[in-house]
């Protein structure tokens, strides 16, 4: 399957299950799963949800993207692709949406956390230019530590000295 086929759109609330089962594939709990009740909550309440599809309106979801939008700044919060479909781009195309309506709100800066062990994820955000700027330790229910990143859209925010960006 060429990354071609598969579309990225606004995720609408008949996703929701589909998004649920795709989390509990991806993610243990330590990690935090979002539940039905939540997604729907940041489809509500207008946070930027994405997801990738297997043809233009299909029911199979094979990723997601989750910004938390508060002012001028954004969290992204989730970033996940379905197992089978790892390697063809879908997480890059996904984070490049994201970024690009993002910025088309105003939203000045990007902010994120992973955990420090995901070096795949790493290169993927340094790629597309997000700044690692602090560690937390014991961040996730399992004792991993976190890597804080971020990424200035447009110039917009800035870093004000000690390694807080926009309120974080």
């Amino acid at each position: 399957m060429s990354e071609q086929t598969h579309q990225i759109r606004t995720a609408e609330p008949e996703d929701i299950a589909a998004l649920v089962t795709l989390e509990n594939r991806v993610f243990v709990p330590a990690d935090g799963l979002i539940s039905r009740r939540a997604f729907r909550y940041h489809l509500k309440k207008g946070n930027l949800l994405l997801i990738a599809t297997q043809g233009s309106h299909e029911a199979v979801v094979s990723g997601y993207v989750l910004a938390f939008v508060r002012n001028k700044s954004a969290r992204i919060y989730s970033l996940a692709t379905a197992p089978e479909f790892r390697q063809q781009g879908i997480a890059k195309n996904l984070l490049a949406e994201c970024i690009k309506r993002l910025g088309d709100m105003g939203i000045g800066c990007i902010t994120l956390e992973l955990r420090i062990t995901n070096s795949s994820a790493r290169k993927l955000y340094q790629s597309f230019g997000f700044i690692e700027y602090k560690v937390r330790s014991n961040y996730y229910a399992d004792g991993e530590s976190a890597l804080c990143m971020h990424l200035q859209v447009d110039g917009v925010a800035s870093d004000n000295g000690d390694g807080v960006v926009d309120g974080d």
